[in-house]
């Protein structure tokens, strides 16, 4: 996965805080993903991958553009 530049605001980073993670979770486990997944319920893509303390987490995302992200969400799995 390329480097990305991830675009944080409240309410990304409050859905990200509600699963008892934080946005440097999140984008540690983007950084380095395990694996690709499509969401569900949203159709939406998303990694899973591991955050900084090696909890493997799910984190699902938009693409902003090529280099550019907004992660929607990020739970542990």
């Amino acid at each position: 996965m390329p480097h990305y530049a991830f675009l944080w605001d409240d309410r990304n980073e409050q859905h990200v805080r509600e699963n008892n993670l934080e946005p440097a979770d999140a984008e540690a486990a983007m950084r380095d993903p395990e694996s690709e997944f499509i969401s569900n319920s949203s159709g939406r893509p998303g990694v899973r991958g591991y955050d900084r303390s090696g909890q493997r987490i799910a984190v699902v995302y938009e693409e902003i553009d090529e280099l550019t992200v907004y992660v929607v969400t990020a739970y542990a799995i």
